[in-house]
């Protein structure tokens, strides 16, 4: 189907295409060939959907890019479509116009269909199909497995469109199916994060879209860089996108640097992300870098002796990825000030797409094909020219647009790290730059393939995905660090961390609630944070020292060792991801009820949905960590915690599997518990030895019974090397000094009787260190 596009009623028109010709060539890509196409005969079916099956030109192969063809198919199992969502609707003031008339016709459709039968039709003739194969083609390269795509079985082609917005394709490879009698049908479809769902491997995904300059062969090759994902029927899996945009192969171009300024100045018109300066007087770096208006006009500036008033009336921008100085002294008294510099930049400039310091932040970036047409009328006395353009789709689930719900936090949003995403942002994988990221009011993203700007208010992109998107999952807790208190940081929090009816919620004040809110975010944070790649070990705690001196301040926290004190019964339920089989005690992070002393990802268990019942008491008073510099948010000599519990008597009879060991309790025949190691390096020093269960909670899943999840900490005595590093207060006790093995999480209470086996092994209730 090549059809004109009416975008101002958002219909297809009646008026019939009897022959078209077509020429394709490449913009800014030299390396991929100029391609040359040429098509004849009728390419559009005018019926409706109810008897297009019967059309000479209908193709149940590409369902000639049409809602009618496709709606004709239904249920075929490998097409999909759904209503259209309100989010894009609200977003999009053409839709809102039009939105009491919307129909299925306007709906999102998406459809799969082998690399070869797409050939075959448009040998046929079939000038959908033809498009389709030829914008491939032409962004496909040169590589000779590319070159075979349309003659393997095992290629097909997933396609998302709907009308006025741009069509996307995924280039997927599949076991190869057999021949289908049935109309074609693959059996497949892809997901909200544009990758495949067939069950294979993603291998290139492409956008056909047109301008508003250039016509459009047909009304499912537009200009709205919406999507949604057809087969979830609901809001999730849509995005609300603003409009295609070419984007320079240089990123040095005078366009690329015009798009900068617009979005920076839009910002600084629009919104308040600069907000005010804490306590009247801005915080600044010891020194400067003066760029001047020449070319090499480069100096430190030390800004001893410079009035700050000159600096504050100017702004000055900060670099995320290269931070550091020679001087381990110099470096801790900037460290310290890191939160409030970063906070306070007029701007923040992110070689995101750089691996190193030495990556730089201009990259060649993909640019995209076009494919040229004059369409003639039966007639032959109408003619009409149009284009389409073809590029890369780019992957921008990092930021959270079009990302799927399995790869955000459920509780923040937080989008999950992704080697496969992420490959494309190589500094969103460093410790060091998280915190800077999470700290600036606005930041300039020099990826591999296009600015990505965003402020504190909404994200921007140059392809023209994200336009104004205010679903950017770091945005609520990034307006948290920026907020003066915690009063401010709740006024402006928009991901909520839990459903209203949420029995905890119904349950708690405001002012606890607000608490809940931050505490819950903080860990969040925090398991994100513990996904990320640092050098150095002993740099876990610096690197997001000033996220926690910011944190601290919202409601006059205290840290230690990268929780909250306020907050310490729950910040002690986390548990490692994967094994970590490093030496736990060098160097030196964090004591082992910290999560900072494991080298693996973390992640907390949250409550049920009842009140969480704790069977520990923990003095705050004799909670403390050691600091090894000036710096309260840094790097630590040692940490411990003083308790009140019942402890059990254990062995550990073998190592299980990954990091989930196997305990056995003394007198209970087949009583084995397993829990999650911290560090099976550790356990395997005492396999076979004395451990002890310290029972730590329940969270309730039944308010009625009473029945719920039963969580322990696993603990052995601590060696003399360990006590002897902790401060006297600890080396002086004469009672048990533990050190953290892991977590273990029992049946439910119902299921396991718990209080026999309490009875026969536990000690009495006792005071304890853990450090």
């Amino acid at each position: 189907m090549l059809s004109q596009c009416n975008y101002a009623n958002l219909n297809f028109s009646t008026q019939t295409v009897n022959s078209s010709t077509m020429s394709a060539s490449i913009l800014q890509m030299p390396t991929i060939p100029t391609a040359n196409i040429v098509t004849h005969g009728p390419v559009h079916p005018t019926c409706d959907w109810r008897t297009i099956r019967h059309c000479p030109q209908f193709c149940s192969v590409c369902l000639n890019l049409s809602a009618a063809s496709a709606n004709s198919l239904l249920p075929r199992n490998d097409i999909h479509t759904t209503t259209l969502s309100n989010r894009i609707i609200e977003h999009d003031s053409e839709l809102r116009k039009h939105a009491s008339a919307l129909h299925l016709d306007n709906a999102p459709w998406q459809f799969s269909a082998r690399a070869v039968d797409v050939k075959n039709k448009a040998d046929e003739g079939c000038k959908s199909c033809e498009l389709l194969m030829k914008g491939v083609q032409l962004m496909a390269g040169e590589e000779q497995e590319n070159k075979t795509w349309f003659e393997d079985k095992r290629i097909a082609l997933e396609v998302a469109f709907c009308i006025g917005w741009v069509l996307r394709v995924n280039i997927a490879r599949v076991d190869e199916v057999e021949d289908d009698e049935d109309d074609d049908m693959m059996g497949g479809f892809f997901g909200a994060s544009g990758d495949s769902l067939l069950g294979g491997e993603t291998l290139d995904r492409y956008e056909f879209y047109t301008s508003y300059d250039s016509r459009s062969p047909c009304s499912s090759i537009g200009t709205r860089m919406h999507f949604q994902d057809a087969s979830s029927g609901g809001e999730d899996g849509s995005f609300a996108g603003g409009t295609a945009t070419h984007v320079p192969i240089n990123p040095e171009s005078s366009e690329t640097l015009q798009f900068v300024r617009h979005i920076v100045t839009d910002c600084d018109d629009r919104h308040a992300c600069l907000g005010h300066i804490e306590d009247g007087v801005q915080v600044l770096p010891r020194r400067l870098i003066k760029v001047g208006k020449d070319e090499g006009d480069v100096s430190l500036v030390e800004l001893k002796g410079i009035p700050s008033a000159v600096v504050e009336n100017n702004g000055f921008i900060a670099l995320s990825h290269c931070w550091g100085q020679n001087s381990a002294a110099d470096w801790e008294h900037e460290a310290a000030k890191m939160g409030s510099i970063y906070n306070g930049a007029y701007l923040v400039i992110a070689a995101t797409g750089s691996t190193d310091g030495d990556g730089g932040s201009f990259f060649p970036r993909p640019g995209y094909g076009v494919i040229n047409g004059t369409a003639f009328h039966q007639s032959n006395t109408e003619r009409h020219d149009w284009r389409v353009f073809v590029r890369r789709a780019r992957k921008h689930s990092a930021f959270g647009w079009q990302a799927t719900h399995h790869q955000t936090n459920r509780y923040t949003g937080l989008v999950q790290a992704d080697p496969g995403i992420y490959a494309q942002y190589p500094l969103f994988t460093r410790a060091w730059c998280y915190q800077e990221r999470m700290l600036g009011k606005r930041i300039l993203h020099f990826t591999k393939s296009e600015i990505v700007f965003e402020c504190l208010r909404s994200l921007n992109c140059e392809c023209g995905a994200m336009k104004d998107f205010i679903e950017d999952p770091t945005l609520a807790p990034r307006r948290m660090l920026s907020s003066s208190s915690l009063e401010e940081a709740m006024a402006d929090h928009v991901e909520d961390h839990a459903p209203a009816s949420h029995p905890l919620k119904k349950s708690l004040s405001p002012i606890e609630e607000a608490r809940d809110t931050l505490f819950w975010t903080w860990r969040q944070l925090a398991a994100e944070y513990s996904r990320k790649n640092i050098t150095f070990k002993s740099d876990m705690l610096p690197a997001l020292g000033g996220l926690a001196s910011r944190w601290a301040a919202l409601d006059n926290l205290t840290y230690c060792a990268g929780m909250w004190k306020e907050d310490i019964l729950r910040s002690l339920l986390w548990r490692a991801d994967e094994p970590d089989h490093g030496d736990p005690s060098e160097p030196y992070v964090a004591p082992t009820w910290s999560w900072l002393s494991v080298q693996s990802s973390v992640t907390w268990i949250e409550p049920a949905q009842a009140p969480t019942k704790y069977y520990v008491d923990i003095d705050l008073t004799r909670t403390e960590c050691a600091k090894k510099g000036a710096f309260v948010f840094g790097a630590l000599e040692a940490g411990y915690m003083f308790l009140t519990g019942t402890l059990a008597r254990a062995t550990m009879p073998k190592i299980g599997f990954v990091n989930v060991e196997s305990l056995t309790i003394p007198g209970e025949q087949g009583a084995h518990q397993f829990f999650i190691a911290d560090n099976t390096a550790c356990c395997k020093e005492h396999l076979g030895g004395e451990v002890w269960i310290l029972p730590y909670c329940t969270d309730t899943t039944n308010a009625s019974t009473g029945d719920g999840y039963s969580r322990a900490m696993v603990l052995v005595a601590a060696s003399a090397p360990v006590i002897d590093r902790q401060p006297s207060v600890v080396r002086d006790w004469e009672g048990g000094v533990y050190c953290r093995l892991g977590l273990m999480r029992t049946f439910e209470m119902s299921q396991w009787d718990e209080q026999r086996i309490w009875d026969r092994n536990r000690i009495a209730p006792t005071s304890f260190f853990i450090v």
